[in-house]
């Protein structure tokens, strides 16, 4: 049986690991921005810029772990978390780069991964389907799911609110990443 293995880590290899991660990109970002502002004072948006796509790319490895821990993500599956229910609507989330970086073998092939990642998907939603409250509303946010796929399974499109298209595209580069390691090649498309 797969696992995401951070969570087999002891509480001090979580934490080594994380600072270790939190240290290289702090340093990263940091000679970037001196190169940048060496060559010239006008490229420090760029540095800017940059420093927010590792933001993004990072976030998950903290993030995730914490609201675990705290009890505000509940793990259906590798790849599928909720948020608690809140006025009967459940709020569901894929795998990150997290999540993916510490299940997916790395010996795998792109097929392998592809379907590991959906029959996950679809065991999260059976064990969510089990244990949501009656009559729960379940919202979540696609960007793997091309919408013909969804509609098959039965999902209904509806239209983004403004903080979670805020999100997204907080997320955009935190999720280029994460579909290319799931498709271990630079992939900015749907998954299915």
């Amino acid at each position: 049986m797969i696992k995401n293995t951070f969570f087999e880590k002891s509480k001090k290899e979580q934490a080594a690991f994380q600072w270790k991660l939190g240290s290289l990109a702090l340093f990263t970002n940091a000679i970037l921005m001196l190169l940048l502002v060496l060559i010239d004072l006008r490229l420090l948006p760029v540095g800017l810029f940059f420093l927010f796509i590792s933001i993004s790319i990072v976030a998950p490895f903290f993030d995730v772990p914490l609201m675990v821990k705290r009890g505000h993500l509940l793990y259906h599956s590798l790849f599928l978390l909720a948020e608690k229910p809140r006025k009967n609507i459940i709020k569901i989330h894929g795998g990150t780069l997290f999540d993916y970086y510490f299940s997916l073998p790395q010996k795998w092939t792109e097929s392998e991964r592809t379907k590991f990642i959906l029959a996950e998907y679809l065991q999260g939603l059976i064990n969510l389907a089990e244990t949501a409250p009656k009559g729960s509303t379940i919202k979540g946010t696609s960007y793997f799911l091309h919408e013909k796929t969804a509609a098959k399974a039965g999902l209904k499109r509806s239209k983004t609110d403004l903080g979670q298209a805020f999100i997204l595209t907080f997320n955009y580069f935190n999720l280029l990443v994460a579909m290319s390691f799931a498709k271990k090649k630079f992939k900015s498309g749907h998954i299915l």
